[in-house]
């Protein structure tokens, strides 16, 4: 429905964004509710998803969308009763733990270490594997090239 806006002419458009965003409002559809306040730039509209919504994390969800949005945007008593959850939401909305984020995903991840070419490939799984063993050498020997290139 929010799409169609983009093919009427004014003030059609905002009309239409405004009933999606009142849909969205009554059947939960918070994050899409969201994204049509934010591109009506209609702080009141903000609000209005923060305050409808009880979930912390659909909340900390609608931070990250704010963050990434880079808008400047101050939680009251009323979007976040707790202080300790006003407080997280307000650092996801302004970046402030985004770095500890990227690090915990790495650690998640394991990609803190660097990795050799066995550790990529797996070569100790594909041992039992006669077919792959031809493709795998000549991947790692191409791998090998590349990383002598960029020496």
């Amino acid at each position: 429905m929010s799409m169609s806006c983009r093919y009427l002419p004014g003030p059609d458009d905002m009309l239409v964004l405004d009933i999606a965003y009142t849909i969205y409002l009554k059947f939960e559809e918070y994050p899409s509710a969201l994204q049509i306040a934010l591109f009506l730039d209609n702080m009141q509209y903000v609000k209005k998803v923060f305050t409808s919504c009880d979930d912390l994390l659909r909340k900390k969800q609608f931070c990250y969308i704010l963050a990434r949005h880079g808008i400047t945007f101050e939680l009251d008593e009323e979007m976040a009763a707790n202080d300790d959850d006003r407080e997280t939401l307000q650092e996801i909305i302004n970046n402030t733990k985004l770095s500890e984020g990227y690090l915990t995903l790495a650690r998640d991840i394991e990609v803190m270490e660097p990795k050799s070419p066995e550790d990529i490939y797996k070569a100790h799984l594909l041992d039992g594997r006669a077919s792959a063993g031809a493709s795998v050498d000549s991947a790692r020997q191409n791998l090998e090239l590349h990383s002598l290139m960029h020496l």
